[in-house]
């Protein structure tokens, strides 16, 4: 007998008369899955495991991240024994296979998913009407993993986006964007990257809505702002609609569509979103500009005590960074640095 593992990444969204959300441990009392039905080889293949586990999704640095759920099929608590359960064997008999065929790889090779069974009882039930008809649960991830060789088996994200549609299709009550985010850019800038990242929620494409990510890297900016002759140009004669408009047509573009198995992601991710700035506005732009022509770094100074604080630096993007920079700090460093150096950042 093939040992074999499941394992699931999936979200949770209900609507009820505040809105939509995801459904997070803190008001669950019970959550269960088990029961699975998926086309493989042109059969509808019933399956479940002997033991199980399922817990909020555990992050890399430990931390459980709220509203994402994993679940594991094989093992449960204390007990692994990576065995699918018996009870479908008269089943399997009946079209011609065996609980020994359904091997990680087999099963990995699912064509079509009919049914993830899951069950959940919540705290305060009265405080909501759940029904079948505002509840939607969707996958993020779906792998088999053969114990015995310690390989894991994907199942095709084509197969995760179909069984998703499906089910959105199946509840049009339910407002799948559970994030404040609506079709206003929000703007958010990346330290690591050196970019601004915008963006907002579309209601109307194809899927039945999708997320739009656009990536505004500041060397893009600048080169759009000079293209502008922006800081030439006084602020009240720059048309600021039609210069994003302008950038929005050149940057590169990523869309998240409801049924694709990273969107949940999206939705825990701007649960509760800070951006840098908001819409097409003359705020947003200015900020766009300044950071586009200034460097931050990080100014280490050695009177006594080493000390450390980091200053925004304007410079010219067409002379030498290096001079413009040494040369802002000689003038406006404190008094109180004898000696210093600068990291950029």
């Amino acid at each position: 007998m093939p040992k074999v593992s499941m394992e699931l990444d999936f979200a949770i969204i209900v609507q009820d008369e505040n809105g939509s959300h995801l459904l997070e441990n803190d008001e669950l009392m019970s959550l269960t899955a088990g029961g699975f039905e998926f086309v493989i080889n042109g059969k509808e293949i019933q399956f479940d495991f002997e033991d199980f586990c399922i817990s909020e999704t555990i992050l890399d640095n430990g931390n459980k991240e709220k509203g994402l759920w994993s679940y594991t099929g094989g093992e449960g608590g204390f007990c692994k024994s990576y065995k699918l359960d018996e009870c479908y064997d008269e089943d399997y008999e009946k079209i011609g296979i065996s609980r020994d065929m359904l091997s990680a790889e087999y099963l990995s090779k699912v064509s079509k998913i009919n049914e993830i069974f899951v069950e959940w009882q919540i705290l305060n039930f009265d405080e909501y009407d759940i029904t079948s008809e505002n509840v939607v649960l969707l996958v993020q991830n779906l792998a088999f993993v053969d114990i015995d060789s310690n390989t894991r088996y994907n199942v095709s994200n084509d197969v995760i986006r179909d069984f998703n549609a499906a089910n959105i299709v199946a509840k049009p009550k339910v407002n799948l964007n559970t994030t404040p985010i609506e079709e206003v850019d929000y703007f958010f800038y990346d330290e690591l990257s050196e970019e601004f990242k915008a963006v907002y929620f579309n209601p109307d494409s194809n899927a039945g809505g999708q997320f739009v990510i656009q990536h505004y890297p500041l060397d893009f900016i600048r080169d759009e702002l000079n293209e502008a002759d922006y800081y030439n140009t006084p602020v009240a004669e720059v048309n600021v609609e039609d210069f994003f408009d302008c950038m929005q047509s050149q940057t590169k573009t990523y869309l998240v569509d409801v049924n694709e198995p990273e969107f949940a992601y999206y939705l825990k991710e701007y649960s509760d979103p800070k951006p840098d700035a908001m819409g097409y506005i003359t705020e947003t732009l200015e900020l766009l500009a300044f950071m586009a022509n200034h460097k931050e770094v990080e100014i280490i100074c050695y009177p006594n005590t080493p000390k450390s604080f980091v200053v925004s630096v304007p410079f010219d993007s067409c002379k030498d960074e290096e001079e413009q920079i040494n040369k802002w700090l000689d003038d406006n460093i404190p008094a109180v640095c004898d000696d210093w150096i600068y990291v950029s950042r």
